[in-house]
């Protein structure tokens, strides 16, 4: 169960949304699939826009077609209008401008909003001004709609990226070209002046010869009478001829270079929508409940897809959702010893988070550092349909990669009520937990563990009184102690039944009496009852498809039938 898009997501991926990085799921795909159709008309709407300026300046046609012009001009206008006013509405929804006003307002200064909004706002000036000079002065920004191809046309917006790219090699270019311009204009007027006073007069008269010679245009107004004269235009010329084909080089190799850059791009995108499709390829389900592959491991993803690990690496790093890990096992043969990918859903900037307005919350703060975890509680939320908030990004503070080394299981800024110096996923976290679990909710935080003793610990942090487990004999972290037995028994029978004898420990306190635990802060700052549930790493990550998901099955049911 997918959340729903906004109307004003929708609106960005149809007007805004340019690069694959937008698309996270097939119904946003959708949307910018629109889009681009929506741009190619307003390539076709610019461009009559165009050809109706010119052709306005023609009387004849301007007598026979000005009431045409005028209800086109007019229909234009608008559609520039409500486009300007949706686009500056749905910004927000890009990760380059947070939602606040002040980034809307750096939306709004940005150079292509600006040709955006003098694409229009020429058209309403009439009703304040009645100069019919000023109208007509104003009326020339009707060209600034040719600028708005720019943002619909990709070649055009290739050309000047590659400009942008190849700046500094230009710049020195354009710096020889005006060294060489005034140097020969010197010596020019130096050697000719003498005989040639009226058009030599000085070295800024010169120039101009020297331009023309330059760029090898040669329009004959200026042209050197001396022996020394015509050679030193001679050798200009040949520099001239020289300096200005190296842009045109240089501009060609970038557009070479960008041309080969997005075919990479697209050729990414393509083998990452294949790579999740194969997740989804004969996958199991939990009673109707569809569900994805836990993991597929490289070699057969190469042999299957026909594509080089080096395209599989590419398209983790263009695309969102997936990851590589590495599968070390001495007592099993399945994955050991390779690398395996694995999908997850991918809709914030921590991870995963879906609001299905239950009174179930599942929570798993460390998806990414430990293996299959993830993927177990997602599909458990997704099953009993449960609310869902899970860490796929960061890591423990271990973690190789120091930029997502931060725990979201133990971390002192937990206690601290404006944590300085903590990554804004962190942060955006700890708010969706605030939105998404409300007192009265039961909350489910999953983790992995590595004894060897037990196949299920279940913990409730604090310590058990008459009414409940209790922090400081102040917050309960569960409230009622008899469903929580009958729970715990019951979970015990369940399996059994189905012949699966797991050890099972049920603990008064444990970790999570920590104040630094997303346990403890949960259940200060919500209210609502949480229990922490370890699952042996080696029951999730080895066990058979069947029986992996009928552990699922199991435990949501039960969760479901008390809870």
């Amino acid at each position: 169960m997918s959340k729903s898009l906004s109307t004003r997501r929708k609106i960005y991926l149809f007007l805004d949304a340019q690069d694959y990085e937008d698309v996270l799921t097939p119904q946003e795909a959708r949307f910018l699939a629109w889009g681009k159709r929506f741009d190619y008309m307003m390539q076709i709407v610019i461009f009559l826009n165009v050809l109706a300026f010119v052709f306005e300046t023609v009387k004849p046609i301007q007598q026979v077609m000005g009431i045409y012009f005028e209800w086109f001009e007019r229909i234009s206008v608008g559609m520039f209008t409500i486009e300007y006013i949706l686009r500056v509405w749905c910004i927000t929804e890009s990760s380059a401008y947070p939602k606040t006003w002040h980034q809307r307002w750096r939306y709004i200064t940005s150079p292509m909003a600006v040709i955006d909004l003098f694409a229009f706002l020429p058209a309403y000036l009439p009703l304040l001004y009645q100069d019919l000079r000023i109208i007509r002065a104003f009326r020339l920004f009707r060209l600034f709609r040719l600028l708005k191809l720019w943002r619909y046309s990709s070649s055009l917006r290739m050309l000047i990226k590659v400009v942008v790219d190849k700046q500094s090699d230009l710049q020195v270019i354009l710096f020889t070209i005006i060294v060489l311009m005034i140097v020969s204009a010197s010596l020019m007027y130096m050697i000719e002046n003498e005989i040639q006073s009226d058009k030599f007069s000085s070295i800024p008269h010169a120039m101009w010869w020297s331009v023309v010679t330059l760029t090898t245009v040669g329009y004959g107004d200026m042209y050197p009478q001396t022996d020394l004269g015509k050679v030193l235009g001679a050798i200009t010329a040949l520099l001239g001829v020289g300096l200005i084909a190296l842009p045109s080089g240089i501009i060609s190799a970038g557009f070479v270079q960008e041309t080969h850059r997005n075919a990479r791009l697209e050729s990414a995108y393509t083998n990452a929508a294949r790579i999740r499709k194969a997740f989804h390829t004969n996958a199991n389900k939990i009673g109707r409940t569809s569900t994805f592959h836990r993991a597929l491991d490289m070699i057969t993803l190469k042999s299957r897809l026909q594509i080089s690990e080096e395209d599989i690496f590419e398209a983790i790093q263009r695309q969102s959702g997936l990851r590589v890990r590495y599968k070390k096992n001495t007592k099993h043969e399945r994955f050991a010893n390779t690398l395996v990918l694995e999908h997850f859903d991918l809709n914030r900037s921590y991870g995963c988070y879906i609001n299905r307005s239950a009174e179930i919350a599942i929570v798993s703060p460390m998806s990414h550092a430990e293996h299959a975890i993830g993927h177990f509680t997602a599909h458990l939320a997704r099953y009993i349909e449960s609310d869902y908030v899970s860490n796929e990004m960061y890591g423990e503070r271990d973690d190789l990669n120091v930029d997502y080394a931060f725990s979201f299981s133990h971390n002192n800024a937990y206690t601290l009520e404006h944590p300085q110096g903590v990554p804004k996923a962190f942060l955006d976290f700890k708010s969706d937990l605030g939105q998404v679990i409300e007192p009265h909710e039961m909350v489910f935080i999953f983790k992995s563990s590595t004894s060897r003793n037990e196949d299920f610990n279940i913990h409730f942090g604090g310590n058990k009184d008459t009414e409940g487990f209790k922090i400081d004999g102040k917050s309960c972290t569960v409230r009622n102690l008899i469903l929580l037995e009958k729970f715990y028994e019951k979970l015990n029978r369940n399996f059994a039944k189905e012949g699966l004898q797991y050890n099972f420990a049920m603990h008064k306190h444990f970790d999570n009496t920590h104040s630094d635990s997303l346990h403890q802060y949960l259940t200060k700052t919500t209210f609502a009852s949480v229990i922490t549930v370890y699952i042996n790493n080696d029951l999730i990550e080895w066990s058979d498809d069947e029986t992996y998901y009928k552990i699922i099955q199991i435990l949501g049911d039960t969760i479901t039938n008390f809870f």
